[in-house]
C-alpha cells in the first residue's frame, strides 16, 4: 500500500505505476486506456486528489523510459479531461523542485522509487566603473535611438516560464533583429533569407561564431535551429513538438542556450548591445564540487521529528556528476518495517545535513521490499538566461 496525502494507490493489476502531482486538487474523477508508442497505459485521476497515475505491465528498458512514456500518457489524459469538465488541470512542475514516484513489482519484489530533481544556482556578481580623467563617473547612453520590436521578443523570452515559449520568443527576437540587419524581400524564400542574413551578421561580428562539424553558421543554423526546432514549434500540421510533450527538456534547453549566443552576436552587430553578462562556474569546477561530497546517511522525518524505524541502507551510490548535473542514489531495505509515514528526508554525512526534500503531503507505505531514493541536483549559473523552467 502507498498513500500520498489522502489518496491510496495500490493497483495490484499492474507491475509498474508512475505517480505525478497536479498543481491543485482534481475536480473530477476520470480514467482511460492510452497507448504511447506501443506501450499500453491505464491512466487516472480522482476527485479531491493532487496525484495522477499511469499503470502498465509493459517491460521497458529502464526507469527513465517509464517516466518518459507515462508522462506523455498523463498529458493526453489531461487533454481529454478538459473536454469533459473545466477548468484545465496541469501536472505540478515547481521550478525549483520536481518529484515523481514509480512503484514496481519485479520477480515478486515490490519497490518504491522516489525521483527528486532540484535546481541550485551559483550567483556570481561583480561591478565595474569607468571614470574620466577628472575621476567623474563616465555614463554611456545605452538607449536605442529607434525602438525595435526584437527587444520586446527578447524580454518575453526572459519572462516566460515555459521553455517552449521562451525558445519561440527568442527565435522571434533573432528573426526580427536579422530583418533589421538584412530586410527580407517578398519573393525571397524564408530559409534562403535567414541563411543569408545570419551569415552576414556573423561575418560582421568581432567574435564570429564557429561550430564543429559545420563549415558555416548558415549550415548550422538551418540544420539545427530552423529544421529541428523552429519548424516543429511554429507549425501544427505534422512532425510537431507539442507543448508539454517533453519529460526530458535537455535537448530544447541546450538549443535555447545556443540560440541565446546567436542572439547576443546579432544584437551586438546590429544594435551595439551586449546582452550577455555575469560570471560562471565551469563544468569541471561543478563536477569537482559535487563528487567531493560524501554522504553516509539518510534520515526520514515526520513533522520535524525523525521517525522511529531505521531503514537498513543496502547501498549508496555516491554523487556522480555529468556536466552541470549531479546524481545520488540510496537503496534501502524496508521489508522488515510495518507502516512507515514521513514528510521529509535529509541526506548528509554524520551530523552534517547536505540535502533536504520536503513533501507537500504525507508519504505512507506498507508492504514494500525496497525503497530507492534517486536525488538529482542541477546547477544553473552560465549567465542571466540559465534558469529552471516549468515543464
Amino acid at each position: 500500500m502507498l498513500r500520498i496525502g489522502n489518496r491510496s494507490i495500490d493497483n495490484t493489476d499492474y507491475n509498474y505505476t508512475v505517480i505525478c502531482f497536479l498543481k491543485r486538487e482534481a475536480h473530477l474523477s476520470f480514467s482511460s486506456s492510452i497507448t504511447i508508442e506501443n506501450t499500453d497505459w491505464f491512466v487516472g485521476i480522482h476527485e479531491g486528489s493532487k496525484t495522477i497515475y499511469a499503470s502498465t505491465n509493459a517491460i521497458l528498458s529502464n526507469n527513465d523510459d517509464y517516466f518518459n512514456s507515462s508522462f506523455l500518457a498523463l498529458q493526453r489524459l489531461l487533454d481529454m479531461s478538459i473536454l469533459i469538465e473545466k477548468p484545465a488541470m496541469a501536472i505540478e512542475s515547481d521550478k525549483n523542485k520536481q518529484l515523481s514516484f514509480l512503484v514496481s513489482i519485479i520477480n515478486g519484489k515490490k519497490s518504491l522509487n522516489i525521483y527528486a530533481k532540484e535546481f541550485l544556482k551559483f550567483n556570481i556578481g561583480f561591478k565595474y566603473e569607468v571614470r574620466e580623467v577628472d575621476d567623474n563617473l563616465f555614463h554611456k547612453n545605452h538607449l536605442m535611438s529607434e525602438y525595435k520590436p526584437s527587444v520586446r521578443y527578447f524580454r518575453m523570452s526572459q519572462l516566460s516560464e515555459s521553455l517552449l515559449d521562451a525558445y519561440r520568443y527568442l527565435y522571434l527576437s533573432v528573426e526580427s533583429a536579422l530583418n533589421d540587419l538584412h530586410p527580407k524581400l517578398q519573393k525571397v524564400k524564408e530559409m534562403d533569407w535567414i541563411s543569408k542574413a545570419i551569415g552576414l551578421a556573423n561575418s560582421r561580428s568581432k567574435n564570429p561564431l564557429v561550430y564543429k562539424g559545420c563549415s558555416t553558421i548558415e549550415e548550422y543554423f538551418i540544420n539545427y535551429h530552423y529544421k529541428q526546432f523552429r519548424l516543429r514549434l511554429f507549425h501544427s500540421k505534422k512532425d510537431v513538438l507539442l507543448p508539454l510533450d517533453l519529460y526530458d527538456l535537455s535537448d530544447l534547453y541546450n538549443a535555447y542556450i545556443d540560440l541565446f549566443e546567436i542572439c547576443s552576436m546579432i544584437f551586438d552587430v546590429q544594435y551595439g548591445f551586449n546582452i550577455k553578462g555575469g560570471g560562471q562556474v565551469s563544468e569541471y569546477a561543478i563536477k569537482a564540487a559535487i563528487e567531493a561530497l560524501e554522504v553516509n546517511r539518510i534520515v526520514f522525518l515526520k513533522k520535524g521529528n525523525p521517525i522511529e524505524k531505521i531503514f537498513r541502507v543496502d547501498r549508496i551510490n555516491q554523487f556522480t556528476a555529468q556536466g552541470y548535473k549531479g546524481n545520488l542514489k540510496f537503496d534501502l531495505d524496508v521489508s522488515s518495517n510495518q507502516i512507515s509515514l514521513f514528510d521529509r528526508y535529509e541526506i548528509g554525512f554524520d551530523e552534517e545535513v547536505y540535502i533536504t526534500l520536503d513533501f507537500d503531503e504525507n508519504i505512507e507505505f506498507d508492504g514494500f521490499d525496497y525503497l530507492i531514493i534517486n536525488h538529482e541536483v542541477l546547477f544553473t549559473n552560465r549567465n542571466i538566461i540559465d534558469r529552471p523552467f516549468l515543464l
